[in-house]
Parts: structure tokens; sequence; C-alpha cells
């Protein structure tokens, strides 16, 4: 499944990149298997950003 990341205002992206940071945080200590598919694909999303919104 393809998701668009591409028209995010800085607050959605605000909430993914926690959501995400959350996540990755679960999986560390094994709480979680692996990332839901809808943060996988942002993290990977993400990489391909060359411009970063401005952290909160």
């Amino acid at each position: 499944m393809r998701y668009g990341f591409n028209h995010l205002s800085d607050d959605e992206f605000l909430v993914l990149c926690k959501e995400l940071n959350k996540n990755k945080g679960l999986l560390l200590i094994g709480a979680i298997r692996e990332l839901p598919p809808k943060l996988a694909a942002f993290a990977e999303w993400r990489k391909g950003l060359t411009y970063m919104p401005v952290y909160a």
C-alpha cells in the first residue's frame, strides 16, 4: 500500500514524526515487532526529503 505524504501540513508532519519516534522506541524495547505500514512508509519517504521543516 502506498501512502502519499507530499501534502502534509507542518503540524501533520510533526505528529507523524512523534508517532514514528514513539514506535521506534517500542521497537527497541521489543514491545512491537515492526513499524506499522504507514509509519514505515513515512520513514522511507522522509529519508528522501531534502527540506525538513523546523521541529517544534
